[in-house]
């Protein structure tokens, strides 16, 4: 048996405790920010780069990555690594910013890939269809940026392509915070249910890669919510920074 920290020193205090409450104790994540959101290729962990390093949410339960907890920004997942920008954690030997670093292992190690100390944004996306939201609305690119559409004006909060690659998810706040899919073909749109967010919007939008049903949100209060029938019911897996253990959408 292993102590827990912080628990009293007789051993049998402690499995009394442990007896009694039938569940070991964990330490608590905090989103202090939310600098992204993303699923892993296997869609069982969602990831939301902070300030303090990577918290992971699976198997209703969160957790911290076990790797560097640098500053994470401009965060994206593929099928085998993991890309980021930012700034180095203190203590770090990493130039501030550290540009562009990959990982092949989960985020336990990362590897330079270059831009040191001139990038602080990398934002991965498909080279030639891009899409970009702005305060004066949301635009797309189908040349790699050479020329933009506006797609709706407004300010556009939050972007992401549906993994059918014919659709595209984006977020605004027009008096009440809205989530919208729109045909990449047709241009026609619909609004996507969303939970009471009261003065809150979205931030980030994930699509669950093994379920593409399941969508994340993460907000700029940072509250986390999940729903697994195309927003139909969401789940509220943190509220304003402090995260909720336990809870299955």
């Amino acid at each position: 048996m292993k102590l827990i920290e912080g628990s009293p020193a007789a051993p049998g205090a402690a499995l009394a405790l442990l007896i009694y409450t039938g569940v070991a104790v964990a330490q608590s994540v905090a989103l202090p920010h939310v600098h992204g959101l993303a699923y892993s290729a296997d869609g069982k962990q969602l990831f939301i780069p902070s300030h303090d390093g990577l918290a992971i949410y699976s198997n209703s339960r969160w957790s911290k990555a076990s790797g560097p907890q640098h500053d994470y920004m401009g965060f994206s997942v593929t099928k085998n690594r993991f890309y980021s920008s930012g700034h180095p954690a203190p203590g770090s030997a990493l130039k501030n910013p550290f540009g562009l670093i990959v990982s092949g292992d989960g985020g336990r190690t990362w590897d330079k890939r270059g831009l040191e100390g001139e990038s602080d944004s990398v934002h991965p996306s498909n080279p030639r269809i891009v899409a970009v939201a702005t305060k004066d609305g949301l635009f797309l690119s189908t040349g790699s940026g050479a020329h933009f559409e506006r797609l709706t004006a407004g300010q556009a909060l939050a972007a992401c392509f549906d993994l059918d690659a014919e659709h595209l998810f984006y977020s605004m706040h027009d008096g009440a915070a809205r989530r919208y899919r729109q045909s990449l073909k047709s241009r026609s749109r619909s609004e996507v249910p969303l939970p009471s967010l009261t003065q809150d919007a979205v931030s980030y939008i994930a699509q669950n890669p093994a379920d593409r049903a399941e969508y994340a949100i993460a907000t700029f209060e940072r509250s986390v919510f999940l729903s697994r029938n195309m927003g139909k019911n969401w789940t509220q897996i943190a509220r304003n920074g402090q995260t909720i253990d336990g809870r299955k959408p």
